[in-house]
């Protein structure tokens, strides 16, 4: 089955911004529930330290993205 959708920019610039809010705030979730568990299985790494460490990183790669489309997620 394939859908084709056909958008403008604008619509396209709006759908990327609230997936990438979305995500960091999923990735927000995600770092404070590994934070406070130390038995969690991880995202990135088994490692409880490597993986805070690399949510974090992402967290602000997705923020630095954000700002590319002129949004700020303070």
């Amino acid at each position: 089955m394939k859908v084709e959708i056909d958008i403008n920019s604008d619509t396209a610039d709006f759908l990327i911004v609230e997936n990438l809010k979305q995500t960091i705030a999923d990735m927000e979730d995600d770092l404070k529930a590994r934070e406070e568990e130390t038995d969690t299985c991880g995202i990135f790494s088994t490692d409880r330290d490597e993986d805070l460490v690399e949510i974090a990183k992402h967290i602000d790669a997705f923020k630095i993205t954000l700002s590319y489309f002129g949004v700020s997620n303070e």
